[in-house]
């Protein structure tokens, strides 16, 4: 009976050699953690530096905490870069939070502003932002099928110059246009907003301030921008 019972413990107990495999796989384990904690502030290899885009680059710096004011030209950026490949990236350099709300809603404040500083009829903004949200709802989804668009990032960009720049003027040309021609009829409204609003929606979305700084005769402003991620005549 003893004998048959050793034999069946030894039967459901790890081997040795089990033993030995489960510890040297936990170890091995730990180690590729480690390397890869290592990995990632290892520093990044001139030739992957120099395939990096400008914008890539700017972003490089800013998480290391280089500044890079003097920088023009793509190759003052790889420089830095380059001198930089080392530094750690810096531990407050967190991903930023999306802001989901639709793009219509965040301009609205600015619309009403706009409307009410050019005239006091509440009915003529009420149907601005009536015909803008459906603008902006329609075309939106429109540029995010076509030009694989994504909302947060165009809506982000829109408030910046040019962009926000054109859309203001975009919006008050509409509004002196209903006071002038007396009329809040939806379809004419429409019709004469989106004659400029879908041109503008879609350079947002093609990151191209050109046609913008163009407009106000800034284009000497765009050489250090870095002009369009695609042009229109790609498409």
């Amino acid at each position: 009976d003893n004998c048959v019972e050793k034999a069946g413990t030894n039967i459901n107990s790890p081997s040795s050699k089990e033993i030995l495999m489960g510890r040297f796989l936990s170890l091995f384990l730990l180690l590729a953690v480690v390397l890869s904690c290592f990995a990632a502030d290892a520093p990044v290899s001139e030739e992957t530096i120099r395939k990096m885009k400008v914008k890539d680059l700017k972003k490089f710096l800013d998480d290391r905490g280089v500044e890079c004011d003097n920088c023009v030209e793509k190759a003052d950026f790889v420089k830095k870069a380059v001198a930089a490949a080392a530094t750690p990236i810096l531990a407050s350099k967190k991903p930023k939070e999306v802001n989901k709300t639709p793009i219509e809603k965040q301009w609205a404040p600015t619309v009403q502003e706009i409307c009410k500083s050019e005239t006091e009829k509440e009915d003529f903004c009420k149907q601005l932002k009536g015909v803008i949200d459906g603008s902006f709802f329609q075309y939106m989804r429109k540029y995010k099928r076509d030009l694989s668009c994504v909302e947060s990032h165009a809506a982000e960009l829109s408030f910046k110059h040019p962009f926000a720049t054109i859309y203001k003027k975009i919006v008050k040309e509409t509004i002196q246009w209903m006071l002038k021609e007396n009329t809040k009829k939806q379809d004419a409204v429409r019709k004469k907003y989106e004659a400029r609003f879908t041109h503008w929606l879609r350079d947002v979305c093609l990151e191209n301030p050109n046609p913008m700084y163009e407009e106000l005769g800034e284009m000497g402003a765009n050489v250090k921008a870095g002009g369009g991620k695609r042009r229109r005549d790609e498409l």
